[in-house]
């Protein structure tokens, strides 16, 4: 029926004006948001009903909503429109990324600011540091969940939920260019616990993990802030990275952990490589990536079949080399 409003016949409108005004209400407010707004063109009784803000409160654009994928920007400003002044909730993880861009998000935002309580960006998109910021402005007392890329630096305040970021949700954040400074990826670690049990997800790009007291500070702060997806790139990981590493694998909140070395030695036979392997036996890691982590040239034997046989005896780890 929702599929067919522009081919209602009178009889077929005359009848679903005489349900009771609150029957209908209850259908409406379990309608997708595009059939919502087409719901309005029926007939004028059905227009002024829709015309009610309670039915705007919550815009759902997310996967599963049942909005169409080839809906417009425009459906979402005009529905926004439509609870100018009273909109709370505002979900686009899925929306189509050609349709609404950042600028239109940020757009959608500055107008309705005032009401706003929720925001949920899309997960296919990460967004700026600058435009976190502006939207947080926009929308003060507005939760916003979100992914973030940005530099090391302007990861702190996110991290932190300074103003005007207090109540900021970052579940993924990638973040890099450290400029080969140790004390960015100390201030990182010292960060990532003011964020903890909202951050599921962090990619690393780049920072100078080659010292090990630097490299245990980042896994205790990865640790401390639960995060349970972890990707190293061009870190420049050591042997001497390999217990914070392993002190990682113990605290027991990593599923996935993935690492990029560009050909840089990382395991070497010996005690920490051995503490290493018996953590990974019995941690709750589901994936563990593995990749340019041996330099050309022979390698570490011993080292490599160590790690191998512990691969080989945890129960549910799915490894890729």
């Amino acid at each position: 029926m929702l599929s067919q409003f522009g081919a209602l016949t009178v009889a077929q409108e005359t009848q679903f004006g005489e349900l009771p005004s609150d029957f209908l209400a209850l259908v409406f407010l379990r309608m997708p948001v595009d059939a919502r707004l087409r719901a309005r063109e029926v007939s004028r009784g059905w227009r002024a009903l829709l015309n009610e803000p309670r039915f705007w409160l919550v815009l759902d654009f997310s996967q599963g909503s049942g909005v169409r994928r080839a809906t417009t920007r425009a459906l979402l400003f005009a529905a926004g429109e439509r609870g100018r002044g009273h909109l709370h909730t505002l979900d686009v993880n899925g929306y189509e990324d050609d349709l609404l861009s950042a600028e239109d998000l940020a757009q959608f935002v500055a107008a309705h600011g005032e009401s706003l309580r929720s925001v949920t960006a899309s997960e296919s998109r990460p967004l700026g540091a600058d435009l976190i910021m502006l939207l947080c402005r926009s929308a003060p007392l507005c939760t916003l969940h979100c992914r973030a890329r940005c530099t090391a630096a302007e990861a702190l305040p996110l991290l932190r939920c300074e103003a005007p970021c207090a109540l900021l949700h970052i579940f993924e954040l990638r973040v890099g260019s450290f400029r080969n400074n140790e004390q960015t990826v100390l201030d990182l670690a010292a960060a990532l616990p003011s964020h903890g049990g909202k951050l599921k997800d962090l990619p690393v790009y780049g920072a100078p993990l080659e010292n090990g007291a630097v490299s245990d500070a980042l896994m205790r702060g990865v640790a401390k802030g639960r995060v349970g997806d972890v990707t190293f790139l061009s870190c420049h990981l050591a042997p001497a990275s390999v217990p914070g590493l392993t002190r990682l694998l113990e605290a027991g909140c990593l599923e996935r952990l993935r690492i990029s070395n560009r050909q840089l030695l990382l395991f070497e036979a010996g005690p920490d490589l051995t503490a290493f392997c018996n953590a990974l036996r019995s941690s709750t890691l589901q994936t563990l990536g593995l990749k340019d982590f041996q330099p050309d040239g022979p390698m570490d034997y011993d080292a490599t079949s160590a790690l191998f046989t512990a691969l080989a005896t945890h129960p549910t780890l799915n490894f890729r080399w």
